[in-house]
């Protein structure tokens, strides 16, 4: 696992050879680093919500003196971070599917094997970053970023 995050910083910290690298790489291995990633990203949104929603109940009941039930807060805290993690679940799946189809259009001359590896591998800076809150779009212009540097590299 420490592996395939390692070469997703690599990616990052230089996506001229990430993508250089990617020819080599087999779909069935970007595949599979992307899911093992995207259920790590997932899981980390869950208790990212969750942690956060304690801290601010009792950031609220300290400073506020709010009464706060703390079994249905961590009720709801629960039903919100496994919503999140299922979210993350359907667009990390069919959401990439849907990106490519729609990439498709402007790069028809690339082969769909590659066009997939690029989109997953565009999409490291979400996965890695994504469940840190308030760092969406930053990371979002990041993945186009990554996308178009791809969609422009040799291959």
């Amino acid at each position: 696992m420490k592996e395939r995050i390692i070469r997703e910083f690599r990616v990052l910290s230089n996506p001229d050879e990430g993508f250089r690298r990617l020819e080599k790489r087999s779909l069935e291995d970007v595949v599979s680093d992307y899911i093992l990633i995207l259920l790590l990203s997932s899981a980390l949104g869950f208790l990212a919500t969750v942690i956060l929603s304690v801290i601010r109940a009792v950031y609220y009941q300290l400073f506020y003196h709010a009464d706060i039930f703390y079994w249905n807060m961590l009720n709801y805290a629960f039903g919100i971070g496994l919503a999140l993690f299922y979210i993350y679940l359907f667009l990390g799946t069919f959401g990439v599917f849907i990106l490519t189809l729609v990439m498709r259009a402007f790069a028809r001359k690339m082969r769909y094997v590659r066009l997939i590896k690029i989109v997953l591998l565009s999409t490291a800076p979400i996965l890695l970053f994504g469940w840190i809150p308030l760092s969406q779009f930053p990371l979002f212009v990041w993945m186009l970023f990554l996308l178009v540097k791809g969609m422009k590299s040799p291959g």
